[in-house]
């Protein structure tokens, strides 16, 4: 069947949710909340699955930093608007007309899930207002569906909250901006395929954060295992129901694709017309659940304004809330859920890259930075910005005591930190912003440093969300420095040898898109080698990635995403003092170099 078609309504498709993302209730006349709520599609009207969106009534949203909370009433944040209005045409106080329960779930506390946030979008100019659920997967990223996102500017209009298992009332929690959203290239509004996205926060929330199971990952997907999942979703069937006000939870075993699947497609099938299609697609869906009775005294299953929360099994995100049938509970239906071991790669490379602001992109354009001392005397310093490295700015002075410095964050708290080692004794130090004195802090880190031949601040090698530092020494043993997330190291661990030959080694961030950050590394004859990352610390076989063809090259620095296409980049300069970018594709090669500047850059140090 053809997308017109579709459209049409002659495929009619009951499916479990619609976006859950849900339209919220609007402005009525002098201000006051609609005493109805409308929901975002029906499956007759639109003719496509019905992703998982509750018509919530929607909670003012706010915008921390450089917007002030913008409330849906009077500018002021409001308590939980009911779904019903007073006959003043205000909400009724106390009158939330919320029921205690997911469909046959349970209350459940943020210490429980203290990865769990609360997606919240309000556009001002169309009055159009959104919730979603979501997980906090490293300290400024989202894992959310990509129905909550598409075709929405959540830069703009977004707010994420955590810290609280109570709905958002302006006072608890922390409250977010969005920086960056991204969704896979291939989602299908029309088909709910490919229903993943990550969103990037503008300041990084304090929480613990929950990991995605491994890439082809098929044992947590077993029929033999229970997942959890959690949300602030309709707590009732009925379009005029509200979404929880608590944070809930319920168990769901899993369910073989062939027993879903056929299930599913007799529900999105109009029983007038002939199947020609079916919507679950194993592979990238899977199910959960034990099938909905047609009551919700008996059935177990999320519900509208779930959607973009996680299926934990086994303590990691198997499952995005994806659809459904549209009232969560029709008889024979499952909750279907995105896949993430299929997409674990795709979301992983977007998790692990550096482009949230502030990490290394003090312009805080969305482009990492790099630092060039460009006086040997002063120490003069500059941050050339973005892509095009036309833009400095100024780092200020003092950088002559320095020999090397390596951009990172190593207290995960969104803003540049520096690793510097000075030039006189060796002293390792780390420099770092306090925002709570706002003022640059220099803690002595190590001393002896002197005679390391490299210092990389490649990301989280290990896999605990934590910044660490990786250094190889006059001997070419390779070696980890676990970081704490505090600005502290744990005992470090070898991790190989023999790279005593390199004249550089760099690296921030992912390279080959598997997720995990890696290195790159140049020797003195020009061949440049790359050092795909294996996980726990540890390193693949390194790739060539030419044997020759940089022996003119006399530095490189990796600072994460130059070119803001949510990739890590190389730059190389060469002896003609010219800098070239040198696109990462994201699959291990990288692209045509650009040009980024010319001589002036010959006798500058480049530190990073």
């Amino acid at each position: 069947m053809n997308p017109a078609q579709r459209a049409s309504g002659k495929h009619r498709i009951r499916r479990h949710k619609l976006p859950a993302i849900a339209l919220a209730t609007v402005l009525a006349g002098g201000g006051a909340f609609a005493a109805s709520q409308a929901w975002a599609g029906s499956d007759a009207a639109t003719g496509r699955p019905v992703a998982h969106a509750a018509a919530a009534p929607q909670r003012p949203v706010s915008y921390l930093g450089e917007r002030v909370m913008k409330a849906l009433h009077h500018g002021k944040v409001k308590g939980l608007p009911s779904p019903t209005a007073s006959p003043s045409g205000s909400p009724s106080p106390g009158s939330t007309g919320f029921s205690p329960r997911i469909i046959g779930g349970t209350s459940t506390t943020i210490t429980t899930a203290p990865w769990m946030v609360q997606l919240w979008y309000y556009d001002a100019s169309t009055g159009d207002g959104w919730f979603c659920g979501g997980t906090l997967v490293a300290p400024t990223k989202v894992l959310t569906a990509a129905h909550c996102v598409d075709g929405l500017d959540w830069h703009d209009n977004g707010v994420v909250v955590g810290g609280t298992a109570a709905q958002w009332n302006g006072t608890n929690g922390k409250a977010v901006r969005v920086w960056k959203q991204w969704q896979h290239p291939s989602f299908s509004m029309d088909t709910l395929q490919n229903d993943i996205a990550v969103l990037t926060l503008d300041t990084p929330l304090p929480y613990t954060t929950a990991k995605l199971v491994d890439a082809g990952d098929t044992a947590s997907y077993a029929t033999t295992n229970t997942g959890t999942v959690y949300g602030w979703g309709q707590t009732t069937s009925s379009s005029s129901g509200g979404i929880s006000a608590d944070l809930r939870k319920a168990d769901l075993p899993l369910v073989d694709d062939s027993t879903c699947k056929p299930a599913m497609d007799k529900i999105t099938d109009d029983p007038t017309t002939p199947a020609v299609e079916s919507y679950l697609v194993p592979g990238k869906m899977f199910c959960a659940g034990k099938p909905g009775t047609g009551s919700e005294t008996t059935t177990v299953a999320s519900c509208h304004g779930d959607s973009g929360g996680p299926l934990m099994v086994n303590g990691r995100i198997a499952g995005i809330v994806s659809w459904g049938s549209g009232d969560c509970i029709t008889a024979g239906g499952y909750d279907v859920y995105t896949k993430v071991a299929t997409y674990a790669t795709d979301a992983q490379a977007q998790i692990t890259a550096a482009d949230a602001p502030k990490q290394n992109d003090w312009s805080r354009d969305g482009k990492a930075d790099l630092l060039v001392r460009t006086s040997s005397t002063t120490g003069q310093s500059y941050a050339y910005l973005g892509a095009t490295m036309k833009y400095r700015w100024s780092a200020g002075t003092g950088w002559q005591y320095y020999n090397k410095v390596v951009q990172t964050d190593l207290d995960r708290d969104g803003a540049t930190d520096l690793v510097m080692r000075k030039s006189s004794d060796g002293s390792l130090y780390w420099r770092h912003y306090d925002l709570y004195s706002y003022a640059w802090v220099n803690t002595k880190l190590a001393s002896g440093w002197g005679t390391v031949r490299q210092i990389v601040a490649p990301g989280d090698l290990t896999g605990d969300g934590n910044p660490d530092l990786l250094s190889v020494d006059s001997a070419g043993a390779v070696w980890v420095y676990p970081g704490k997330g505090t600005g502290s190291f744990g005992s470090r661990f070898q991790v190989g040898s023999g790279l005593q030959g390199l004249s550089q080694l760099v690296g921030h961030g992912d390279f080959t898109g598997d997720g995990r950050p890696d290195l790159v590394g140049r020797t003195s004859a020009g061949a440049l080698y790359l050092y795909p990352g294996a996980g726990g610390g540890k390193f693949g076989a390194r790739r060539t990635l030419s044997t020759s063809g940089f022996a003119s090259a006399n530095a490189l620095a990796a600072v994460g995403d130059v070119n803001g296409d949510g990739k890590a980049d190389l730059l190389i300069r060469f002896t003609t003092g010219s800098l070239y970018l040198y696109p990462g594709n994201g699959n291990g090669t990288f692209g045509a170099k650009v040009q980024m500047g010319t001589g002036s850059f010959g006798s500058a140090a480049i530190l990073g």
